[in-house]
């Protein structure tokens, strides 16, 4: 990751802004190595956080660079489409809502902007105050808490905590004592990054991520109370941030349950989908056990395998997970055309149809009115944002790497936490990327 500070004096003159030599820096500009910005991205990120002094960060959206600029690779690289997917409809749903509480819970390192005081606590007389910025080096400058310390205290907890240092800056700033900062998603700013694209690389990005994600996220919700006792937020804002708080409760029991809820949804649609003959109950427990048996293999693998040795196992996973629910699909979709019966009757007066759809199997029918619900919602918000073509081109991808990513990356994560690296790519002594 590089940065470089915007200066808001004209002391220094032409060239970079040396903190030594004005002592008047404003903002800092973070850009991750791989990430390209547009070329008016960064002025519309330091122009949001002029309009407001409240603004203390900014993010723009964080695109996905395509290899060789082929649009067709994310039709035929699920693993490259599966991520436009989920990186479009974060930037459509997730950050503008995060943005519009007055908190968004990262930042990416890969492209935004802070404004320098919120960082270093400047103006505060509190001695008590600890500056965020010293939050985000607290794994690196503390001697207690160090990686690299030969006496190292860290506890797994903050060792996987601090993979997600971004997301505890974001919450030190807007917790700030005696302040009202907030966190701002700007979507005229763009920057195209790579991505991983091979499932292997994919999956040790994302055991960083999330557990990073979820270890900040508990720390997040185990000092929220700070947001509504220390700070100077209005009421209206702290009854947003409330409203904040109890969807992050939320969403992380859905991510603590994610792994048992797909597994019960597999078996509802086998159960409940089509009639129980002898034949199709023996289907049954076969696709049950194949589940069941892969799940067991990643549990395995995520012991104390690193993916990027064991790609070969995690694909055929990956593929396994996505023929079992791609099988269950399409049961689903062989019952709904079996309850749907349709009668014509040709009366003096025209044509009469009738519809009647059995209501024995709920369950299924329950599912599938979800999916389509959910589906719906995506294709809804990605027109408003003008994303309409890009994910309805990809969400066939993303369907078929969801099972992976509900089965594999769950599992991965926290049976791997005593294992803490930045899950960067494996590299020869040349820089060539070699799995």
């Amino acid at each position: 990751m590089s940065s470089y500070v915007a200066c808001c004096s004209t002391k220094c003159g032409p060239g970079p802004c040396s903190h030594a030599k004005c002592g008047d820096l404003a903002l800092t500009q973070l850009v991750d190595v791989g990430t390209r910005p547009t070329p008016h991205a960064i002025c519309n990120l330091v122009a949001a956080m002029d309009l407001d002094s409240r603004v203390a960060g900014c993010c723009g959206e964080i695109a996905v660079a395509l290899p060789d600029d082929d649009p067709s690779t994310m039709l035929t690289n699920a693993v490259v489409g599966s991520q436009v997917f989920e990186y479009k409809i974060s930037h459509c749903m997730d950050k503008p809502l995060e943005s519009w509480l007055g908190f968004i819970t990262v930042l990416p390192g890969a492209f935004s902007a802070y404004r320098y005081a919120a960082l270093t606590g400047a103006g505060s007389t509190d001695p008590s105050v600890r500056p965020p910025l010293q939050k985000y080096f607290a794994s690196l400058h503390d001697p207690h808490r160090s990686l690299q310390s030969d006496h190292n205290e860290q506890s797994l907890w903050d060792a996987n905590m601090y993979l997600a240092e971004d997301r505890i800056l974001c919450f030190e700033i807007v917790a700030t004592k005696g302040k009202d900062y907030r966190l701002e998603y700007v979507k005229n700013a763009v920057a195209y990054t790579d991505v991983p694209l091979k499932l292997n690389l994919l999956l040790k990005q994302r055991r960083r991520w999330l557990n990073g994600s979820f270890f900040a996220m508990l720390h997040a919700l185990a000092n929220f109370p700070r947001i509504f006792i220390t700070t100077t937020h209005s009421v209206w804002r702290k009854m947003l941030l409330a409203f904040e708080l109890l969807y992050f409760v939320i969403n992380v029991c859905i991510t603590w349950f994610v792994l048992g809820s797909f597994y019960m949804v597999f078996k509802l649609v086998l159960a409940n989908a089509l009639p129980d003959t002898h034949a199709w109950l023996v289907v049954q427990y076969l696709l049950t056990f194949l589940y069941a048996f892969t799940t067991a293999v990643v549990f395995v693998l995520s012991i104390g395998n690193d993916p990027v040795w064991t790609r070969r196992a995690y694909r055929w996973c990956s593929i396994s997970y996505a023929l079992l629910f791609g099988t269950a699909s399409l049961v689903q979709l062989v019952s709904l055309i079996a309850t749907v019966r349709v009668h014509s009757a040709w009366p003096l007066r025209g044509v009469v149809v009738t519809v009647s759809v059995s209501t024995t199997q709920g369950g299924p029918m329950i599912v599938l009115v979800g999916a389509l619900v959910l589906v719906g919602a995506y294709l809804f918000t990605a027109s408003i944002h003008g994303q309409f073509v890009p994910v309805a081109a990809t969400m066939m991808s993303y369907y078929v790497m969801l099972p992976t990513f509900a089965n594999v990356r769950p599992p991965v994560s926290p049976l791997r936490a005593y294992h803490v690296d930045r899950g960067l790519p494996v590299t020869d002594i040349h820089g060539v990327q070699l799995v």
